[in-house]
């Protein structure tokens, strides 16, 4: 739940991370939740440029519902919006996401894509001008995380106190994700500084 939060929080100034996962940008998030029993609140509901409607999830585990949660969103969505969205599963996590993505029977035939961020080409997170952008780069395959790291940091550095603040408190719950080369390379980089 805290990675949920924390990832929401950086929703609205991400500019690269939602072009590499659509081939769009987008042009407006949407507040969506759906009362009943059962609360559900989607994680982002969004139109891009090109006129599809996304829906996005975040998974930083594994979740044998994942499959059915989509499922329900889809109709949620549809019905609300008139328009079956795109939907993608983007994987946090550490470990190998095990996730089913499809039914495929007689009379369903459903599919939602499932992307782990550590397959995106986290170069063009870190490159952009969005520092949301570029702490979710953290997430990625680099080959030297300590530069990338020092980059991000250098960033952070440039902010006001109150924003540096946050950002800190931000990457510090993202380094929970990574916790065999992170958080010890963020130790050493604040002593640094």
């Amino acid at each position: 739940m805290k990675y949920d939060t924390t990832f929401k929080s950086l929703f609205p100034d991400i500019k690269v991370l939602f072009t590499l996962l659509t081939g769009s940008h987008i042009v407006k998030i949407e507040n969506v939740e759906y009362a009943s029993v059962k609360q559900r609140r989607a994680d982002l509901v969004a139109w891009l440029a090109n006129q599809e409607l996304l829906h996005l999830e975040l998974q930083s585990d594994s979740d044998t519902n994942m499959l059915w949660r989509e499922w329900e969103y889809c109709g949620l969505i549809a019905e609300r919006y008139g328009q079956i969205p795109h939907q993608i599963v983007l994987y946090i996590g550490n470990k190998t996401p095990e996730f089913k993505t499809e039914i495929d029977s007689i009379d369903v035939k459903f599919r939602y894509h499932l992307i782990d961020i550590r397959d995106v080409d986290c170069t063009q997170l870190l490159e952009s001008e969005s520092l949301s952008d570029n702490l979710l780069s953290l997430l990625g395959n680099f080959k030297d995380k300590q530069q990338i790291l020092q980059r991000v940091m250098q960033r952070i550095a440039r902010l006001d106190k109150n924003r540096r603040a946050d950002m800190l408190e931000k990457l510090a719950i993202l380094a929970g994700l990574r916790p065999a080369e992170l958080p010890q390379l963020i130790k050493q980089e604040l002593e640094r500084n």
